[in-house]
Formats: structure tokens, sequence, C-alpha cells
């Protein structure tokens, strides 16, 4: 809490004297852009004074004014690939919002328009919205010098950070060719009702189902996973609570933690629905893996409940040794760990705090930090 103070207070006191009053007021509108204390603080480390500036009262903008100009929507985009965070403004984009696109005159750009009826200005805030939440879900990406670089199953690619114009009910990304779009919309597997007319209304899961087969299959031919980075379960845990349709990407993760035997009980019991909904293009492993771990839950529970056995202090030796072992610890780690939460000393469960994984979730990191603190004051209190 008082790094987060600290923070909070450099951001505004870096601010002119004359905007500080105002920016106190307005917190609440910078926490619903970016709702962690960290990631405003990674913005206000790139951004200069006056950038961060344009941030603040994009921010505040975006909750008070109906709509966002053009300055307001380049700066949020630009602070949100610093903080790697999406919006939830996609969930309204309507069905082939962007489906015309075309070269620009010169060439080095490309306009984009859609069947839905729009002001330019809203179809480009819905492409931001859009760009951030597919990013979301690639296996990597980085936003470092104004260069966008994505990591993905067909490979890596390096963009300039978009520039835009409007133009009539469009808009223009004046940087990108139209080829450049094209090759974005590949690497993120772009949701396709936005910008594609389907040719066949099972397109949609064929393509899908094709390309998450061609992911398979690169990551067969060398018997690992290769250069394609894991999706950690923290956040397939994010995108599955908010709701979003999973990709490629987050299936062939889920895959390998399938194969492992990595996938935990929390994770089934949130896929339990997607795999419902989404059934055409769930891998088998997958499907099978999550059925088999609730029916033996279903069975657990219907057993009737026995008093918690004492901990073996063999087995909690073992559990600490391997904390000291894991230099980082996500879900799976944690889920180990969290039978001996309560017989942990306060270093080991400063020690788990310190290790733990950014993408855990917060409801799992509250756990813990407040076992943390109710150990410090029942020692506290014996100390009086």
């Amino acid at each position: 809490m008082a790094r987060s103070r600290r923070w909070t207070l450099e951001i505004i006191w870096s601010q002119p004297e004359a905007k500080s009053p105002d920016y106190i007021e307005q917190l609440d509108s910078f926490f619903e852009t970016a709702p962690s204390i960290l990631q405003l603080y990674r913005i206000h480390l790139s951004f200069g004074q006056q950038k961060m500036q344009g941030f603040l009262d994009a921010c505040i903008a975006r909750q008070t004014a109906n709509s966002l100009n053009l300055k307001e929507q380049e700066r949020l985009l630009e602070g949100l690939l610093v903080a790697h965070h999406y919006l939830t403004d996609h969930e309204q984009i309507p069905d082939l919002c962007f489906s015309l696109q075309m070269a620009s005159n010169d060439g080095k750009g490309v306009i984009i328009r859609g069947d839905a009826l729009m002001s330019g200005q809203k179809r480009l805030w819905y492409f931001i919205a859009a760009l951030l939440i597919e990013l979301e879900q690639v296996p990597e990406y980085k936003f470092e010098k104004q260069q966008l670089t994505i990591l993905s199953g067909s490979g890596t690619m390096t963009l300039p950070k978009p520039e835009f114009s409007l133009v009539g009910n469009g808009f223009m990304i004046k940087n990108w060719s139209l080829e450049q779009l094209n090759a974005f919309f590949e690497a993120t597997d772009f949701t396709e009702r936005w910008y594609k007319h389907p040719q066949d209304e099972r397109e949609l899961y064929l393509v899908r189902r094709e390309r998450l087969a061609g992911n398979r299959a690169r990551v067969n031919e060398t018997g690992q996973d290769g250069n394609q980075k894991l999706l950690p379960p923290g956040v397939i845990l994010s995108l599955i609570n908010s709701g979003k349709s999973l990709k490629p990407a987050v299936w062939s993760s889920l895959e390998h933690y399938a194969n492992n035997g990595q996938l935990t009980a929390r994770l089934c019991r949130a896929l339990a629905p997607v795999i419902e909904n989404q059934a055409v293009i769930v891998p088998d492993t997958v499907k099978n893996t999550v059925t088999a771990m609730l029916a033996e839950l279903d069975t657990e529970e219907a057993i009737l409940i026995q008093p918690t056995p004492v901990i073996n202090e063999l087995t909690f030796k073992a559990a600490m040794d391997a904390l000291n072992r894991f230099e980082v610890l996500e879900e799976t780690e944690l889920e180990m760990l969290q039978p001996y939460r309560d017989q942990m000393t306060l270093n080991q469960l400063d020690s788990v705090i310190h290790k733990m994984g950014h993408s855990v979730d917060l409801e799992t990191q509250l756990d813990w930090h407040i076992t943390y603190e109710d150990k410090s004051e029942v020692r506290l209190d014996s100390m009086n």
C-alpha cells in the first residue's frame, strides 16, 4: 500500500500544479481505464510529462464525454499497449464493422470502413478495442520504441504503432499498408465476423479448426512447444471470466496443460461452459481431461466430508523445499502450496507473495495477502 501511494503521488505531482487537484478528484477515471497502479506507473515511466498528461486527460474524457476525439483515442491506445491491457468495449463491436478495406491512393496507408453504420470516430474506437483484445490472445507481443512486435503461431512480425486519420464513416491507418493489415489479421487470428463476409455459415469454425490443427502440427514436428509461449493459466482464467471467445493460441496452451496433467480443478470448472459453447473447436484432449476432472470432483463432493487430517511434517517439509526451488509461482504451484498455507511462517508466506507471477488472478493474490496479514497481526498481539 505504501508503494502504491508513492507511485500515485509521483504520477500526480509530475503534472502541472494547476492540473493536480483535478487529477486527484478524477483518480477513479484513471483506474477505470488502467485498473492497477502498476499498469499506470508503467505508462508514466514510458511517457514524458506531456504525453502522460494527454493520457490522463483521455482517461477522464472516456468517462465523461460521449465520444473520444482522434488524439485521445491514439493516446489511450499507446498507453494501453505499454500496460498490456485491453478494454471491454470490444463486446459492443457489431458484425462486419471493418469489412471494407482498401489501399490509400499512395499505397502507404489502408482505409477501413464496414457494413455496420456508424461514424468514422466510433468505428476507429471499436478497431482500437478490437486490436487490444486480439493482441491479448496471441502467445506474446511487445511494444517498444513505437514498434509493435507480435509472436504468433505463424512466426514473428513487427509493425509501427498505427497512426490514424478519419475518412468519412471510416478511418485510415496512415502507416500500415493493406498487406500489413492482412498480415496483422492473420497473425492475431483476428475475429472474422468483424471484418470478413463468411462464404459458408460453418466457415468460422472450419478456419479456426484448421489453424489450430496447423499449430499442433508445428508443435508435433519438434516434439515440443518450440518458440510458442504458453499462455499462463491465470491469463486464460481472466479471458474465460470476461466471456471472451477463446482462440487457437489459448486452446494450444490448454492442450499442452492437459497433455502434461497441469489442468487445475479451478480451470476445469471454468472451462466447462466454454467447451459446451465452443465444442466444434475444442481439442479432444482438453475436452476429455475436463470431463474426467469434473466427474472426479463430483465424486469427491458426494463423499461425506471428513475432519481435515493433520498435515504430515515430511510432506510439509517437501512442499517448503519445493517453494525454495521455484523462482516463479503460477496457478499450478500455488494450488500445490495452498494446503500448507496456514502452517507457513511469515517468511515463507512473504516468499510466496514475492515469487507470485503477474498472471495469477487477483482473488488468489488477495487470499495469500490476507493470510500473511492475519499471521502478522497474531504475531504483534503475542508480542504485546
